[in-house]
């Protein structure tokens, strides 16, 4: 590790030693990172990946860090990436093409397009995160996807140093996945994605998601009274993610901690005689149709909510020491004054044991465990 600052040093590229993670993760557990760099540009982006390669030390690559568990100390280099900037590559009469930097922050962009009156991504307003993050998870909600208006992206090979584009179809997008969790995975860093957004002329907003609780729909209700705005559905997203999920400063939270399970229709049956009004939806992207639609019916996989079985199951509001559940979101593990990643790993544990042995199913987190 000495070599590998000393050679940092003689390249003027800044690091910081024994970093508190806890201020560059929205979970604010206690961990340290042996090196602790930003990188603003793409060209010291490379500087540097050409010096780390003589160097066998493993490497954590963050945004915000919405979405990372530092679970202990790291020892080795977390690499914020921090790439600004957002230019139009292509306008029409219909559409507009943006490539925006990787360390862009998502919601601003998308209240950027809201405010142009373009859509394609309202519905993922108020998500926490990075651009460069976005097609990593592939983030949903509300009915839209990022894929759906995902063009391309940028990404620096870690070992070669080389920039390459991913088209839609290379990135192997899916539910809540990407080639850069699987096969890629700490392979790239991505430094820019291009996303094309739609001239408004008649919007015909995507109302379909709904839960236990609310809708989009009636909260578009108490909005306006109609024909809905791009703005209208912007706000009502915040209004229902402000109502539902833990705020900044709030907790300590990274949003939803699992997936939401797909299981078989014979699997299906076999809860409902236990839990008689479970939800379940299709697996194609965010769908929420009604239950009697003949395409769910018909569906012999569906998706139910971890979130609703975990509520189900006492687990809303329930806290162990400094780590707990959300009290209006049984999904969203949040933490309180001082807690270590360990204890929030403890708390998981036994979230997933509930589960496994209430159901039989297996909880698969949504976010990154480190």
């Amino acid at each position: 590790m000495d070599e590998l600052k000393a050679k940092l040093t003689e390249a003027n590229i800044l690091f910081s030693e024994n970093e508190d993670l806890a201020t560059h993760s929205t979970m604010r557990v206690t961990a340290k990172a042996s090196l602790y760099l930003e990188m603003n540009d793409i060209e010291t982006l490379k500087k540097f990946l050409e010096i780390k390669k003589d160097f066998d030390i493993p490497m954590q690559i963050i945004g915000e860090g919405s979405n990372t568990l530092f679970s202990k100390d790291f020892d080795g280099i977390v690499l914020r990436i921090n790439l600004k900037g957002k230019e139009t590559l292509e306008e029409n009469d219909e559409s507009v093409l943006y490539k925006v930097g990787a360390g862009e922050d998502w919601h601003e962009f998308v209240k950027f397009c809201v405010d142009q009156n373009y859509a394609g991504n309202e519905n993922l307003a108020f998500i926490p995160g990075t651009i460069g993050a976005a097609p990593v998870q592939n983030i949903a909600a509300y009915g839209q996807v990022q894929e759906d208006t995902f063009e391309t992206l940028d990404a620096i090979n870690i070992k070669t140093g080389e920039i390459n584009t991913f088209n839609k179809e290379e990135c192997q997008f899916s539910y809540r996945t990407s080639i850069f969790k699987n096969e890629l995975k700490n392979q790239y860093i991505i430094t820019s994605v291009n996303y094309r957004v739609y001239k408004v002329t008649e919007y015909i907003p995507e109302t379909s998601y709904h839960s236990r609780y609310e809708s989009l729909q009636d909260e578009l209700s108490q909005i306006s009274k109609g024909p809905y705005t791009l703005k209208d559905v912007f706000n009502a997203v915040i209004n229902i993610r402000k109502k539902k999920l833990p705020q900044a400063g709030e907790y300590g939270t990274l949003g939803s901690f699992f997936l939401n399970p797909f299981i078989t229709r014979n699997k299906l049956n076999d809860l409902q005689v236990k839990f008689p009004e479970i939800q379940f939806y299709p697996v194609e992207k965010m769908q929420y149709p009604g239950l009697e639609d003949e395409i769910l019916q018909a569906a012999e996989i569906v998706k139910i909510p971890a979130g609703w079985l975990l509520e189900e199951l006492g687990w809303k509001g329930k806290f162990e020491g400094n780590v707990g559940t959300f009290p209006r979101h049984a999904l969203c593990v949040v933490t309180k004054g001082d807690a270590k990643g360990e204890d929030v790993i403890t708390y998981v544990e036994a979230m997933k044991k509930s589960v496994l042995d209430a159901t039989g199913i297996k909880l698969e987190t949504e976010i990154n465990i480190v």
